[in-house]
């Protein structure tokens, strides 16, 4: 909440305010080989958490993901990763974040970061 006539931030109890249960980052290397790299965090919190993923593109611009697999998820407009996607699952025990490309050749680099909060989704 905001005092517009201070300009002062302050925070109300009585507002709900998402409680982080689990957060981190996760450095993920997409090898030549396989095309597609899967991260696994548990979180063992019994139902689906909602959750925020961020991950880092060609350009060390931070991203957000798709939480689809469509064919539209590989149009990125950022040239280092023409024929990337990012998308992630969230089960009752687990996040699953994958970054795939369509491109196999060299070896690609990248963070994933992640927030678990205590809200279900």
């Amino acid at each position: 909440m905001a005092d517009l006539s201070t300009g002062k931030v302050y925070f109300d109890s009585s507002q709900n305010y998402q409680t982080i249960v689990q957060e981190g980052s996760q450095d993920v290397t997409i090898v030549p080989t396989t095309g597609q790299t899967l991260t696994t965090i548990n979180h063992n919190l019994g139902y689906y958490p909602h959750v925020r993923v961020w991950f880092l593109n060609g350009s060390q611009n931070m991203c957000e993901p798709l939480n689809e697999t469509t064919d539209d998820a590989f149009s990125f407009n950022f040239p280092e990763f023409d024929g990337f996607r990012c998308y992630f699952y969230v089960s009752t025990t687990q996040l699953k974040v994958y970054i795939e490309r369509g491109v196999t050749t060299g070896t690609t680099n990248s963070t994933i970061y992640y927030r678990i909060y205590s809200d279900e989704s």
